[in-house]
């Protein structure tokens, strides 16, 4: 005969019940037999070792189950969350115009039991204009956007909303060349001229892991490694060059470790 078809209500009753009884079984310490070696702590019903792990098997795979459909219920109720996020920006922009500079987005994405909105900030339209303080505009926007959901979505759901602090370039390319081009043509030669050998090279980089932040890695020589004084002197003059392109650190790039 087919296997019954649980409701998710009968599931979870189900997993209830026999989380129960798993829950209020425990090593029966005191007793001499060796075949039954559990006992319920409230009925004092006594279980062997077999059949204590076929009802933990039974909780275990209940308890997947359950959780699956719980999981699958959430993603959906952010999908359509997200919906309402994309729908409510793109309302606000058209009441708000001069809240949304042309050269910044948000990219949303849906998760179990979450909704991503990260800002991306267009690297060619971003230098074309006197590149202004995206953490201003972007905080304004992350104000906006959580009222709104505070007031009319977030009593209801548990469903989070949250917003990565690190931004991206896009296109990317477009900033790798530039920054390339700068960094080899003015950086590089003066960080030689100031430190000599001791800035062994500099990397720039940025990793899509979750964490859409530049990377600057600028590796000293063997012979200087972990010397905090040529570590700062080398950071500042970066900190000060990068300044002049409307770059600041921890808002748009940070330094990370000489090693991978």
């Amino acid at each position: 005969m087919p296997r019954k078809k649980y409701t998710y209500q009968e599931l979870l009753k189900l997993r209830n019940e026999v989380q129960e009884l798993y829950f209020n079984i425990g090593k029966d310490w005191g007793s001499r037999s060796k075949r039954y070696t559990h006992i319920d702590n409230n009925t004092k019903k006594r279980y062997t070792t077999i059949q204590y792990g076929k009802i933990l098997k039974k909780f275990r795979d209940l308890d997947e189950k359950v959780r699956e459909i719980q999981l699958d219920k959430r993603k959906n109720l952010s999908l359509k969350l997200e919906g309402i996020v994309t729908a409510f920006l793109v309302m606000d922009k058209r009441q708000n115009p001069n809240a949304y500079p042309d050269w910044l987005s948000f990219k949303i994405n849906a998760y179990y039991g979450g909704i991503d909105y990260n800002p991306v900030i267009n690297w060619e339209k971003w230098t074309s204009t006197d590149r202004p303080n995206t953490h201003r505009y972007i905080k304004a926007i992350r104000w906006r956007v959580e009222k709104f959901w505070n007031r009319y979505i977030q009593p209801e759901l548990s469903i989070n909303l949250k917003s990565s602090k690190h931004l991206r370039f896009e296109p990317y390319n477009a900033f790798q060349l530039f920054m390339k081009d700068e960094v080899n043509k003015k950086l590089k030669p003066k960080l030689k001229s100031l430190y000599g050998i001791h800035l062994r090279s500099l990397i720039f980089r940025m990793r899509e892991n979750g964490r859409f932040i530049i990377q600057v890695q600028p590796r000293l020589s063997k012979v200087h490694y972990r010397s905090w004084t040529y570590e700062n002197d080398i950071k500042k003059t970066i900190i000060n060059f990068l300044s002049e392109y409307g770059l600041d650190e921890n808002q748009h790039y940070h330094f990370s470790g000489d090693r991978d």
